[in-house]
């Protein structure tokens, strides 16, 4: 018996570095297929890799509350734990006041960008089901209101090679380009023996993660 982790595909990248930063060799299952816009698909496709996880008595979930895909979730004859973060640009940016402190923007790394519902991917979906002008009009409604286009500079990717590609989808949606500095450092919190319940949910084995846990989001700044 021992640690596993669960994780998502987006965030695979960052965890294999921080699990290398802390020269730890957890086993490592990640869950390519899901759906985060549904949150009760979500969090389907996590319980059934949950309950096929054997061979541990300790599950660290490289997710989040995810809109609340993590209500619900039973943890079976292993100790569960979640970081207490409202989505996963937090766990990318350190916490959830730095998170909030980086404006309205929208946040990509390469994990994101080339995800099968990235925002190039919908984009293109919207002006080839739409005439042009709609389309344009539809494009606007969704991302007129952010502010600037951040790539996440989180150590784990060359961000010289996504560049070209995030620019141009910045000038296509008038946003503001700019490359910010990512942090492991709750990510290399999630794979420490002990954790601080006031950044992570833990929940007992044969227990179910109940939606007060996941709206419970104390304050999480960086240490």
């Amino acid at each position: 018996m021992g640690t596993k982790i669960l994780c998502c595909r987006n965030l695979e990248a960052e965890v294999r570095l921080a699990m290398k930063n802390c020269g730890c060799s957890y086993p490592l299952e990640v869950l390519s297929e899901h759906d985060h816009d549904v949150p009760a698909h979500l969090r389907q496709r996590i319980q059934e890799r949950l309950d096929h996880m054997d061979g541990a008595d300790r599950i660290l979930l490289a997710f989040t509350t995810c809109g609340g895909a993590a209500a619900g979730l039973r943890s079976g004859d292993f100790q569960l734990v979640i970081p207490r973060t409202d989505d996963c640009l937090s766990l990318l940016l350190g916490s959830m006041e730095r998170r909030k402190a980086m404006g309205f923007g929208l946040f990509l790394t390469k994990g994101w960008l080339e995800h099968e519902k990235s925002i190039p991917r919908e984009l293109l979906r919207i002006r080839e089901k739409y005439p042009p002008a709609r389309a344009e009009k539809i494009i606007r409604t969704m991302y007129g209101h952010f502010d600037s286009l951040n790539v996440i500079d989180t150590g784990a990717y060359e961000v010289a090679e996504i560049i070209p590609r995030t620019q141009a989808l910045a000038q296509q949606l008038g946003l503001v380009h700019r490359v910010v500095p990512g942090s492991l450092a709750y990510l290399e919190e999630l794979l420490q023996e002990t954790h601080d319940p006031l950044r992570f949910l833990i929940i007992p084995p044969c227990s179910t993660v109940q939606v007060e846990d996941t709206l419970f989001l104390a304050s999480n700044s960086t240490k």
